[in-house]
């Protein structure tokens, strides 16, 4: 199962689509090595993370992204260092929009992304990906 199958079941909560802010998940690193920028890693430090078990922490980047929607924002290295060391998985939280979304620097900075994220949720529902329900789920007050 990819990820965004695993991240809908996560948001998925007695059948109902619910904004989740916080997910605690277990990573596939051969999917999640794909958002890590090998020229921006320490490869020395990298391979002594290796053996770190704290969990990364990423962003939801539903909205923005069409492939893996998240972004690692703390792990970096803990990823590619158990990559390359043979590890299958690494365990991580997911920050929900909701969440992040508050962390920009300026009021601006929040309202630009609320629209955005508002365009693609109607976008989807005017394709049928999504139902009424998610679309009024989906959507900020602005």
């Amino acid at each position: 199962m990819g990820y965004k199958e695993r991240y809908k079941i996560n948001l998925l909560l007695g059948g109902e689509k619910v904004r989740t802010d916080f997910i605690k998940m277990t990573f596939n690193l051969n999917e999640l090595i794909e958002k890590i920028n090998e020229h921006n890693i320490n490869k020395y430090y990298a391979m002594k993370c290796s053996e770190n078990n704290k969990p990364i922490i990423c962003l939801d980047l539903t909205y923005f992204s069409s492939e893996h929607p998240i972004m690692i924002v703390d792990g970096n290295h803990r990823c590619f260092g158990k990559y390359k060391a043979g590890k299958k998985t690494i365990d991580g939280y997911v920050l929900g929009q909701n969440l992040w979304i508050y962390g920009l620097l300026t009021e601006l900075d929040t309202i630009f992304i609320k629209v955005i994220i508002n365009i693609s949720v109607m976008k989807q529902y005017m394709v049928g990906l999504i139902t009424e329900r998610e679309l009024e789920q989906g959507l900020y007050y602005i």
